[in-house]
């Protein structure tokens, strides 16, 4: 069980944490600077800017990572990259961009099967607590809700 704590921890806690305060920080500034991006906040911290939607975005962040780096590792050297380079490989990574989203929204799935846990009970409140920590110690300007009626 310790074991799990200090993976769940690592593995989850801290990346929910540090894109938690990442995302709070970039949204509150982009809406100190422009209003077109006030009613975006708005409606991110509505609809996707909670718990599910970090989630989300760190499983799209490690999927596309991984993919990434398959595909690259794949070539021997930067000259066989670029004779590589064409439509065919830019339509698949595009292609594999758009099934990374659809498993970034089953991350609760795709988590589970790619992460030897004991206890998934355990990392899920890790990864909750992380995050609502990242709410807690956020400076207060970086939580509200700018007004967009102005």
């Amino acid at each position: 069980m310790l074991l799990d704590i200090l993976q769940s921890v690592f593995y989850a806690g801290v990346p929910v944490f540090v894109v938690s305060m990442f995302l709070l920080h970039w949204s509150s500034q982009l809406t100190e600077r422009n209003k077109a991006w006030q009613l975006a906040h708005q409606k991110w911290l509505k609809f996707g800017g909670g718990f599910y939607g970090v989630m989300a975005l760190v499983t799209y962040i490690h999927v596309e990572f991984m993919d990434l780096f398959n595909l690259f590792s794949q070539f021997s050297s930067f000259s066989e990259l670029i004779a590589a380079l064409g439509i065919g490989l830019i339509v698949e990574i595009i292609i594999a961009a758009v099934m990374n989203f659809v498993t970034a929204m089953l991350w609760f799935i795709y988590w589970v099967k790619h992460i030897e846990m004991q206890y998934p009970l355990l990392w899920l409140l890790v990864a909750y607590s992380a995050f609502m920590l990242a709410l807690k110690y956020a400076p207060e300007k970086m939580k509200k809700i700018p007004d967009t009626k102005k």
